[in-house]
């Protein structure tokens, strides 16, 4: 078929893709203006096209066959019997992988950083401080050596099994941080002056020897009340401080003990981000359960779920329970938190898919001997970079060329207006597939739609405005990874920036490729197929993104600037699947040359930006439906579309 291309102004706080240039011709310019190519023409431009998952199986470099926990003589390939998983140290997601016939355009713009960050390689990354620690929150899991090295580290092992962990199990509390810094110091002041005064109190009364002489007393009971929620606050406090300075991340002698001071929030969000709690330094119960378990029980669960993104990637798997409301556990381990099985309040659909991802999980962790933290650690060095797997056989809509199987629905929930409450009904994005002739949902995902949000207008002011989420039919053509984000004019400088007058400097990472761009570290655009009735289908770029972020709250209580925001793992998860059962166009990294100056208080800096990410065309396009909250929730009989010309 042939395609055109028509673009609208962005409603998602970001330019449109309606000036990225095609593959250039070869030995052409790379800035070539190609707008109006259909994918078949761009194919011919020097493109390629990846086979997807299950197409025909690779034996031009077989891996040793690992079974029951032992290395068998055998070696295989990919194929339909087994699945070759890569445990090296360089593994990216499929996302993310090169293209060297490309050339330059082949290079992933964030690749060598990931890798860095992966492996804690913060000289690469001029983060001696390594304040970019401990990311798998984030979609960066740990690489191997870094799990083996966490393993072995018997001193870090010790010095959290020394800690008194009572004060940690009796909290029940929640302690959030405070900007404030007197309010900070305040906290941890009015414990000591409530000891000081009941210590004089056991001074001055020979009846009374112990503070809990005073429970009861029917003139100090008050008192001993809120000093026991102070002592109860302050030695949780005291307990977490000590774990965390077995981690490494802070000096006990730099910071004002029992009191969540600016240092001990961070080390607390570092801790967060390592096993997996949504956080922001704030003492809770999920991290004060984290705190208080064994450092090899914690170790272990991070490497199983590491081992979960490489056989979902490795085997092309999506389905995670979510649909079904059925999260699966792994060896007994319930990996993920609740704030990351979050159901939206929206019902499980009657065709949900299992848990597809957990049940192979487990299956690879029994065939490499991954079974104890114990085992892991014995084990986990001895392996190689690649090993060849029997996983249980996933329903056939896994294989075969996948073109005509995949579809998706985002249900927009109830009114933005009512977010925040508990009982709201939130948006989800539902991706369905077909097993035979029947639909199955194979994920439901918490997602964001539009809402109020500040914007600069034509005269230079700073107003809300309501950005719109709009319902419809669409499709995902492109797939983008590490995408930057290019603001328009009407953001305003304040949304680009970060610190206080002191220390104010522009938010670089909000924009460039990376974890932390507004778009994480994958996207797919929204493009509505018009038929011109002269053969040709336009692609109107809806300037919508279904996109990662860093952004969690948001995700689960919060808006957006009407783009559909995923928790940046699972945008990762969801792009690679994609691109392992569509056939696609590599397009590869889009060079931009992007520079915007930002003010404040009489100073400036300027943002610039070189890439706008690593693109992917899918032929035909994923399908998308986006209806409205007042419409019947995520559907029983999901919507049936009329699938595109291949």
């Amino acid at each position: 078929m042939v395609v055109g291309f028509l673009f609208l102004a962005s409603a998602c706080s970001g330019t449109t893709l309606g000036e990225r240039p095609g593959p250039s011709p070869a030995g052409g310019s790379a800035n070539a203006p190609n707008a109006g190519r259909s994918p078949s023409a761009e194919r011919a431009a020097g493109s390629t096209v990846s086979a997807p998952v299950g197409a025909e199986p690779d034996c031009a470099d077989p891996a040793p066959v690992y079974a029951d926990g032992q290395r068998t003589d055998r070696q295989a390939c990919d194929g339909s019997d087994y699945t070759v998983v890569s445990l090296a140290d360089d593994w990216t997601p499929r996302l993310l992988r090169e293209s060297p016939e490309l050339g330059e355009r082949g290079q992933q713009p964030y690749r060598d950083t990931y890798l860095a960050l992966a492996n804690e390689d913060f000289g690469a990354l001029d983060d001696e401080d390594g304040e970019r620690r401990f990311l798998e929150l984030y979609g960066i899991f740990p690489t191997r050596s870094v799990l083996q090295g966490r393993m072995d580290d018997e001193d870090r092992h010790r010095c959290h099994g020394a800690i008194d962990d009572g004060p940690l199990e009796d909290f029940d509390g929640q302690i959030r941080f405070r900007w404030d810094q007197e309010m900070r110091g305040r906290f941890a002041q009015r414990h000591e002056r409530r000891s000081a005064y009941v210590e004089r109190i056991l001074e001055d009364d020979d009846n009374l020897s112990e503070p809990e002489d005073l429970e009861g007393h029917p003139e100090h009971g008050a008192l001993y009340e809120r000093y026991l929620r102070s002592r109860r606050a302050f030695e949780a406090i005291d307990a977490a401080q000590q774990h965390l300075a077995c981690e490494g991340s802070i000096e006990l002698d730099e910071v004002q003990r029992g009191a969540l001071d600016a240092t001990t929030m961070r080390a607390m969000r570092a801790f967060q981000r390592k096993h997996l709690i949504v956080g922001r330094g704030h003492l809770a119960a999920d991290t004060v359960e984290a705190l208080a378990r064994d450092s090899r029980q914690l170790d272990y669960e991070a490497t199983l779920r590491t081992l979960r993104e490489r056989v979902a990637d490795a085997a092309g798997l999506l389905a995670d329970g979510s649909a079904a409301h059925a999260h699966a556990s792994i060896l007994g381990r319930e990996l993920d938190p609740e704030e990351l099985r979050f159901r939206a309040n929206q019902p499980a659909a009657p065709n949900g898919a299992p848990d597809l991802i957990a049940r192979a999980t487990e299956t690879a962790a029994r065939a490499l001997g991954l079974t104890s933290p114990e085992r892991t650690r014995e084990t986990l060095e001895t392996l190689p970079d690649r090993v060849a797997l029997r996983l249980p056989p996933a329903p056939h809509f896994r294989s075969g060329d996948g073109s005509r199987v995949l579809w998706a629905e985002l249900h927009r929930g109830d009114s933005v207006g009512r977010y925040g409450r508990d009982d709201v009904v939130r948006p989800v994005l539902t991706v369905y597939a077909l097993d035979g002739d029947e639909p199955v949902a194979l994920v439901r995902w918490p997602t964001t739609i539009g809402g109020v949000k500040e914007a600069e207008n034509e005269a230079g002011w700073v107003r809300e405005k309501y950005f719109e989420s709009p319902t419809g039919e669409f499709v995902w053509r492109d797939v983008v990874a590490s995408p930057a984000w290019l603001p328009p004019p009407s953001t305003p400088d304040e949304a680009l920036t970060l610190g206080p007058s002191s220390d104010w400097r522009p938010n670089e990472d909000l924009l460039r490729p990376g974890y932390q761009s507004a778009y994480g570290l994958a996207m797919l655009v929204h493009h509505r197929p018009r038929e011109t009735g002269e053969g040709e289908i336009n692609m109107l770029d809806q300037g919508i993104r279904s996109h990662g972020s860093v952004s969690y709250r948001s995700i689960v209580r919060g808006t957006s600037h009407g783009c559909h925001r995923l928790y940046n793992h699972l945008a990762v998860r969801l792009a690679s699947y994609l691109l392992a059962h569509r056939r696609h166009v590599r397009q590869g990294n889009e060079a931009v040359s992007y520079r915007r100056v930002v003010r404040h208080n009489g100073q400036s800096a300027t943002i610039s930006v070189r890439s706008r990410g690593y693109f992917y065309e899918l032929d035909p396009p994923v399908q998308v439906l986006v209806v409205d909250g007042a419409a019947p929730g995520p559907a029983d009989e999901p919507a049936r579309f009329t699938l595109l010309d291949e």
